[in-house]
């Protein structure tokens, strides 16, 4: 146990494991948490699935705008991959996010994470 969670007693007298949690503002969970070290064939599996992610990202990044706008100086080049990252993160809805933006995933789970807290 880490930081505020070693300060919890099980056999206190009269705080409940809850109520102690509560007051110190610790997730019950991770009085019991083990954290379990991941098998190399798991790595691999994450890895794989970050490089499709990125492949196809940098994909569309190519298609739509390097190759489709040929941007003659290196400012405008950064320019235009603002431009389309911005686009793609806010404006443009994503069908594996279900048809929602980027943008819009991250700010529910910032507001779940705020809730939760």
């Amino acid at each position: 146990m880490k930081g505020r969670a070693r300060l919890v007693e099980e056999s206190h007298p009269e705080l409940s494991l809850r109520t102690q949690c509560k007051l110190l503002g610790v997730a019950r969970s991770t009085l019991d948490y083990q954290p379990v070290k991941e098998s190399a064939e798991d790595l691999q599996i994450k890895r794989w699935m970050d490089n499709v992610f990125i492949e196809r990202l940098w994909r569309s990044v190519k298609y739509e705008e390097i190759y489709l706008r040929e941007h003659s100086t290196l400012p405008a080049l950064e320019m235009g991959l603002r431009r389309w990252f911005q686009q793609y993160n806010t404006w443009r809805p994503h069908q594996a996010l279900g048809n929602r933006t980027p943008y819009q995933v991250h700010q529910e789970d910032a507001i779940l994470l705020k809730e939760a807290a």
